[in-house]
């Protein structure tokens, strides 16, 4: 290739690239989208700003490579046990019912039973990168929706992997039949296990070598040989480059350096990344996707309602909720990165024609523009009040005057424990089925149900209770379950959980009495921690934090800030003897005479020693108690 023209082309392609998805980063669309514009604009078929598609197409594969790599190393075994159930079963289901349904509608329009299966596995697979980002930018990542649309985009990643072995079925250059799939399965796997077996021995070593001479360039290359060396490999044993990228990825993952690969090689990733897409844009024919605009916008509505109806439907049988399973399945409606990875694989082996190609580009980038509008759906969807979910053969709780607990997380369980060890009668109401069948059989009041229902708040005797604690990691939900139960008991005392400061006013004003935030009491703690070690006293730092507090939480409120005593009381401070002071008595160190503080106790193991004599000799890990002022404390601190 002429250097100066190939300079010239990335050039062009990184300039319009980030032009273009500046553009729709602004309008708070995924970046995928803006680069399969900008290839289509600078393209062949567009303004033939490019003269060598054919060198953009060979980096583009390098971030295949990378691309599969990434999803290698975030694999691990432990993971995916976490998350089983909605994975495999979960996933399973979207999958092979999304498959089924796309390929029997595809065959009408396409000339093969191959094909029509090939077009169901395009349909399938959802973008990881374009769910993850609308679930966080709702703060949804941690709540069930989040959950379980993070499991089934897992499995999906995953099975990449194996339908691209399956390609070449597919294409008619193998036979499709139980003997070629057996066969195939058995070469893979022998080669895979012979890689990753060599490459266990290699890697380690490889990169333990690297680490130890405190390179990043290093590291970094050393890094890039492994993916490129087993993607050699895997090509000389007839299986794509990318599936030996994921191989290299595994094994690495199981490394302790996996966290420092993923992060020193995400900026590669990501700029091969872009070419990738930008590539794939350039593929795409603007005119065909004006000619056919009504063909195009028929098929993406038709792919966006069955898959929206298969996925909600393989929720909806792990026993989730109809609202929680109709919002996965909005998030998950749409086309992903991956499509395009197989798109681009089995275009050199003719398995469809050149339009079933363009067709089937422009509907995944129509999908992929609509995926923030589905999400805004999904935001009506997570408002709307159901039933919920059913008893699991409880009747209505008889309870009254009791706690009321919804969601039975962390939060849910440690106050349970606390109700249940004052002997204070509680409820639960948790949305995760294996989650109440599991607390139920350790005999927790446990009730399955959505609590966003006021039918489910009924079954858990909200209208009779004395107090209802909100942990659960949904912001929208929290919201409307807050205003039914308030709906429900204008005299309930209600506390609610959230992640963010953001919330704190809604939450009031739908009508919660107490709201207690991560994010704000997180950065208490550290305020707390940080000024403990410049030896401020417990009780200044105690009045610190709640004056700080009651600013913060009325000025959200919207209420008056109420005035805070921060007159100082005689409060002890405690410190722990350290190995400069142990093994010498008070006198030795000359603690009042040098820094003006007091010892009134010592403690040493369960015995407290008031009044210690000036010839006591202290022991590391003894615990100390001053009187002093905030200097002097300090000063007393430097000699302890």
């Amino acid at each position: 290739m002429e250097t100066s023209s190939f300079l010239r082309d990335l050039v062009v392609l990184f300039g319009v690239a980030v032009v273009i998805s500046y553009g729709f980063h602004s309008l708070r669309l995924s970046t995928i989208p803006g680069f399969l514009v900008a290839g289509a604009l600078v393209g062949p078929f567009g303004l033939r700003w490019i003269s060598s598609v054919q060198d953009v197409e060979r980096m583009a594969e390098i971030g295949v490579m990378l691309l599969l790599f990434s999803v290698g190393v975030e694999f691990s075994a432990e993971k995916l046990r976490r998350m089983r159930r909605p994975a495999l079963v979960g996933g399973s289901l979207q999958m092979i019912g999304t498959v089924a349904l796309a390929a029997a509608v595809a065959w009408k329009f396409v000339p093969s039973v191959r094909a029509a299966l090939f077009a169901g596995f395009l349909v399938a697979l959802s973008s990881t990168v374009i769910a993850l980002r609308l679930l966080f930018d709702r703060g949804q990542t941690l709540a069930p929706q989040g959950s379980t649309a993070l499991a089934i985009l897992v499995f999906q990643d995953l099975a990449v992997v194996p339908i691209m072995l399956f390609i070449p079925m597919l294409s008619g250059r193998q036979a499709l039949d139980l003997g070629t799939i057996a066969t195939t399965l058995a070469v893979s796997i022998v080669a895979v296990v012979l890689i990753l077996f060599a490459a266990s021995f290699v890697v380690p070593h490889l990169l333990s070598a690297t680490i130890a001479a405190r390179s990043r360039d290093i590291f970094i290359l050393s890094v890039i040989v492994t993916v490129i060396g087993t993607a050699w490999l895997t090509s000389r044993a007839g299986l794509s480059t990318a599936l030996g990228a994921f191989v290299a990825g595994i094994v690495i993952s199981e490394s302790e350096y996996s966290h420092q690969v993923l992060a020193d090689v995400l900026p590669f990733r990501e700029t091969f990344n872009s070419l990738f897409f930008v590539s794939i844009g350039m593929l795409l024919d603007p005119a065909f996707l004006v000619n056919h605009l009504v063909m195009v916008l028929g098929s993406s509505a038709a792919v966006l309602a069955g898959k929206t109806a298969m996925t909600a439907l393989a929720v909806a049988l792990l026993g989730y909720p109809m609202r929680i399973a109709v919002v996965v399945s909005l998030f998950l409606a749409h086309i992903g990165e991956f499509s395009l990875v197989l798109l681009t694989t089995a275009r050199p082996l003719a398995l469809f024609d050149e339009s079933f190609h363009q067709m089937a580009l422009s509907v995944i980038l129509v999908t992929m523009l609509a995926a923030p509008f589905l999400a805004r759906v999904a935001d009506r969807v997570g408002r709307v009040s159901t039933a919920g979910g059913r008893a699991l053969g409880q009747r209505e709780t008889e309870l009254s005057g009791h706690t009321v607990i919804i969601g039975y997380g962390l939060n849910g369980q440690n106050v349970a424990a606390s109700l249940r060890a004052n002997k204070i009668p509680y409820a639960i109401l948790e949305m995760n089925p294996r989650a109440v069948r599991a607390a139920r059989g350790a005999g927790e009041p446990i009730y399955f149900g959505d609590a966003v229902s006021e039918l489910m708040l009924g079954r858990v005797g909200i209208q009779r209770a004395r107090c209802a604690v909100f942990a659960i990691s949904d912001p929208v939900a929290t919201r409307r379950s807050v205003a039914a139960a308030r709906r429900l008991n204008p005299e309930l005392y209600i506390i609610a959980r959230t992640r963010y400061v953001a919330e704190i006013d809604e939450l009031y004003l739908t009508g919660a009495d107490t709201v207690i935030t991560e994010e704000f009491e997180t950065s208490l703690e550290i305020t707390r921690r940080v000024l403990g070690r410049f030896a401020i006293p417990p009780a200044t730092i105690d009045r610190e934090i709640l004056a700080i507090r009651r600013k913060r939480y009325e000025m959200f409120r919207g209420g008056p800030i109420e005035k805070v005593d921060l007159t100082p009381s005689v409060e002890p401070f405690e410190a722990e003897v350290r190995k400069v002071a142990a093994g010498k008595s008070l006198s030795d160190l000359r603690l009042r005479k040098v820094t003006g503080a007091t010892v009134i106790a010592v403690r040493r193991d369960a015995t407290l020693l008031p009044n210690p004599a000036p010839d006591f000799v202290l022991n590391e890990g003894d615990h100390v108690y001053l009187i002093g002022s905030e200097e002097d404390i300090r000063r007393a601190l430097r000699l302890l």
